[in-house]
């Protein structure tokens, strides 16, 4: 497993979307790549596959990157024209400045009851079920030698 955290203050644009390229790359070899991204543009947002949305510390989205505005659309909440949708997410999850605090209340409490949310604690329950040797070994032969890669670009560059 990788595990990255991007702020993409530190990086221009066209930086970030090499780290991306580069995590993409790892996760398509097979590695899991767990990836926390501070204000993503548009076009490293839907890089993506699945996305975990928390607000006020739980989960109000957990699922397939292309699956969140229909799931939230479904809620009522509408994206405006020419915004982008990570953007619109944070101001529909995040009560201290733009979103209503019973709203957000409503967008945690419906994730809780929702099919997805089933679905998503079948799949955890089907995979925890699975055999653990499996598992472990193919979690062992996925981190060997990946930890440091993607961030090799950067530091040859400051030296």
């Amino acid at each position: 497993m990788s595990v990255a955290g991007i702020c993409k203050s530190s990086l221009d644009s066209s930086s970030a979307m090499q780290v991306m390229s580069h995590l993409r790359h790892i996760a398509r070899s097979g590695v899991a790549v767990i990836c926390t991204i501070h204000q993503p543009s548009q076009r490293i947002f839907e890089m993506s596959d699945k996305l975990l949305l928390l607000s006020m510390g739980h989960v109000a989205y957990c699922g397939r990157t292309r699956d969140v505005i229909p799931y939230f659309n479904a809620r009522g909440c509408v994206m405006p024209a020419h915004t982008s949708t990570s953007e619109w997410l944070l101001d529909e999850l995040n009560s201290d400045f733009h979103g209503s605090p019973d709203r957000v209340q409503d967008l945690l409490a419906s994730w809780n009851s929702s099919p997805e949310k089933l679905a998503l604690d079948a799949e955890v329950r089907d995979f925890a079920g699975a055999d653990k040797h499996d598992d472990h070994e193919f979690a062992k032969s996925a981190t060997k030698g990946t930890s440091m890669a993607v961030f090799k670009r950067s530091f040859l560059e400051q030296s």
